[in-house]
């Protein structure tokens, strides 16, 4: 999280959270929703590079999620906390784009709303909550374990969210 957010101590925030990790290749709708309902806490743009995103290029030597160039998003929810959505760019994505109101702290986003686009090409966006908040569904978990892909599917539920404790 530090290095995902350029070692800004708003990264504490969801340390040790739980992760969703979307990659898109360059045939891929390439605007992005958001994944809940919430308000802008605060909008960051980080530059960087733009290495592909494939699987084989994630396990190099190079920390690509966190040093291509990407736009951060924090969400503030009533349901899930805090949650962070990153649009990170990759090969032949010339712009990652957010929406005048996506990056507006205190502007209203419900989920599904359009938040942006990516220009073209490859990329990935990364959804993460913070520790506790929710716990992904066991088929995923034993997949992303074993390093498999899964396609996912615009309203496919992901997981549920964590009972908390009072």
């Amino acid at each position: 999280m530090a290095n995902l957010l350029d070692n800004d101590p708003l990264a504490e925030e969801f340390a040790g959270g739980p992760v969703a990790s979307f990659r898109l290749s360059p045939q891929d709708y390439h605007r992005y929703h958001s994944p809940v309902t919430g308000t802008v806490k605060w909008y960051k743009r980080f530059s960087g590079n733009y290495y592909n995103v494939d699987p084989l290029n994630l396990r190099s030597r190079i920390d690509i999620l966190t040093t291509n160039a990407r736009c951060a998003v924090c969400l503030e929810t009533e349901k899930y906390g805090e949650v962070l959505f990153v649009a990170i760019g990759a090969t032949d994505v010339g712009t990652v784009n957010f929406r005048d109101e996506a990056r507006l702290v205190g502007s209203r986003i419900r989920k599904g709303d359009e938040i942006g686009r990516f220009e073209f090409g490859g990329s990935s966006i990364l959804v993460v909550f913070q520790k506790g908040r929710i716990h992904f569904d066991e088929d995923l978990l034993k997949w992303s374990q074993q390093m498999i892909m899964t396609d996912v599917e615009v309203g496919m539920g992901l997981g549920r969210l964590q009972e908390r404790e009072e």
